[in-house]
């Protein structure tokens, strides 16, 4: 697999990545960039592949910083995480939005890959930024702090840029305010340390009942949501990682990522992530306005996916009154879908993003 070697801090940095290629003969297709969430890495994605170049789509998923073939952190750059001084968890998020700007500027000049060009309503060629999960993180961090960024950065992406896709993205990540009696399994105390990414990847990979409408769902609903497998015993009511073989398993996952980093992104003070979220999407003052959003809820995912859906909804809802340059958001609902539509239904993920983006 080809490795990006990027500067942060004046030390090199390494991202492993996976690439479809160029589709034959287009040069006008749309390169989407795949960032993977917590725990399950960049080769999850990799049902997707097959489908790329006949809908005209270059497909690179990378390995974010901790996961296999890519930069470990640094112990001062965990310290910065771990940090309780709000300032410096602020400036470690900061880093890690730059990092991602960085790879997506690697990307564009290795690559060679075509411009963003808008003619006539027909949008070719460009970056779609596609985060998963917890990997939400860094698109909402690098959308919300673009003036961060070097001019050169700042002028290529402004060029090539064109959409970003918040998929199945846990409230946590958003800065919504914690739901009472809503479980998370890396929070319970009952399941021992050393067992809980094993847990939660059961948890994350569940089916559960699926929610109509997040407009009108509130918590008393969500409480009450059952996991499918304990209504059916269908095969394919069970959770994904009870599905999987032994070699996917290893492929896709390295559980001890949560212990060298994960759990300090989950420790970040919700008013960090909200603010940059408010400056990404609600709060732009006009930066980067080409750049639309498109936010994936899947009805049958864990609670702490639709949570972060009601609470985008609400705000977008909120943000029409106001006159602070919203982003164009577009909420669109996966029906029938959990955390895993990629896995599940590479091909109808695909065709999503084909007729969205």
């Amino acid at each position: 697999m080809p490795e990006a070697t990027i500067i942060v801090e004046d030390l090199p940095v390494v991202f492993r990545y996976e690439d479809t290629g160029p589709p034959g003969g287009s040069s006008t297709y749309t390169t989407v960039v795949l960032v993977h969430g917590l725990i399950f890495h960049g080769r999850t994605f990799k049902r997707m592949s097959p489908y790329a170049a006949s809908h005209n789509l270059r497909f690179i998923s990378v390995n974010m910083r901790d996961y296999p073939g890519s930069s470990a952190y640094t112990p001062s750059e965990l310290q910065m995480l771990a940090n309780p001084e709000y300032e410096a968890q602020e400036a470690a998020v900061l880093q890690r939005g730059n990092e991602i700007a960085t790879f997506l500027k690697y990307v564009i000049e290795h690559e060679r890959i075509p411009a963003f060009e808008e003619r006539e309503g027909a949008r070719t060629g460009g970056i779609a930024l596609l985060t998963w999960s917890m990997g939400n993180v860094f698109s909402m961090t690098l959308l919300g702090n673009i003036d961060s960024l070097g001019e050169e950065t700042r002028s290529l992406l402004h060029r090539y840029l064109r959409s970003v896709v918040i998929y199945d993205t846990p409230y946590v990540v958003v800065g919504a305010v914690p739901p009472e009696g809503i479980y998370h399994p890396l929070s319970d105390r009952a399941v021992p340390l050393e067992r809980r990414p094993h847990h939660f990847m059961t948890w994350v990979s569940t089916y559960y009942e699926p929610v109509d409408d997040i407009s009108s769902m509130d918590l008393s609903v969500l409480a009450k949501r059952r996991a499918m497998h304990d209504i059916s015993n269908a095969h394919e009511t069970k959770p994904l990682i009870d599905r999987m073989s032994v070699e996917d398993i290893e492929d896709t996952t390295d559980p001890a990522a949560f212990y060298r980093s994960g759990m300090h992104f989950r420790n970040i003070p919700r008013e960090i992530y909200w603010s940059n979220v408010q400056r990404a999407l609600f709060d732009t003052k006009g930066s980067f306005a080409h750049v639309d959003t498109l936010v994936l809820w899947c009805d049958m995912s864990p609670t702490i996916s639709l949570w972060a859906a009601k609470s985008l909804h609400e705000r977008l809802v909120s943000a029409q009154g106001e006159d602070k340059k919203a982003r164009k958001v577009k909420l669109l609902k996966l029906e029938h879908a959990n955390h895993f539509v990629h896995w599940e239904e590479p091909e109808r993920m695909v065709r999503v993003l084909v007729e969205h983006l």
